[in-house]
């Protein structure tokens, strides 16, 4: 997903910005609290240094996109803005292929957006479960997904991984690396120990 800096600059300004909810000066009047930043704020920068000696560094940033129906019945998750944005970007950005989200917005999370504001309602903390991440690199934007799947029922939230694991085999049956991290994650003793979460 990958796309010239030239036009980096242009959908940042038109595409992600309108996302970012409002201005940090009216804390008051944010409805929902992101993960990402540890004030609630939805945007978060970080440096990769490891470039070859002389080079620049690679800009990234994550960013969880907020609207106005962020934590409302219609949209409990948060994922309708986050959605939008990936719509916008992909109508200027003809590379980006959003199959993969698509598929894995189907399998990990409950269709079922009243069960979610249900259980909000009752008191379930739902926090950020979707986060967009752009890496500026000497080639262009690379746009990525970021998913933390909230499962109804269980203590916790988190989604068995065994919902994760049909999830992933869907896209790839025959991936000898999913084969792999399946059998550690199912017959090692630590790697059952391991949990999404």
């Amino acid at each position: 997903m990958h796309f010239p800096c030239s036009k980096s600059y242009r959908e940042a300004d038109s595409c992600e910005v309108p996302y970012l909810g409002p201005s940090p000066e009216h804390k008051s009047s944010i409805k929902w609290r992101s993960a990402i930043g540890v004030d609630g704020a939805p945007f978060e920068y970080s440096w990769k240094w490891n470039s070859p000696s002389g080079g620049k560094p690679d800009v990234r940033y994550t960013l969880e996109a907020i609207s106005q129906f962020s934590s409302t019945p219609l949209d409990p998750l948060n994922h309708h803005a986050g959605i939008e944005l990936l719509h916008r970007v992909a109508s200027v950005v003809p590379s980006i292929d959003l199959t993969w989200i698509n598929h894995f917005l189907a399998t990990l999370f409950e269709h079922d957006r009243g069960k979610y504001a249900n259980a909000a309602a009752a008191g379930t903390h739902v926090t950020t479960s979707m986060m967009l991440a752009a890496e500026w690199l000497p080639e262009g934007l690379n746009m990525k997904t970021y998913f933390v799947p909230r499962g109804l029922g269980k203590g916790d939230g988190s989604v068995p991984l065994a919902q994760w694991e049909e999830s992933i085999a869907q896209l790839m049956p025959t991936c000898p690396a999913r084969v792999a991290l399946h059998e550690f994650l199912s017959t090692n003793a630590e790697g059952r120990l391991l949990q999404p979460g």
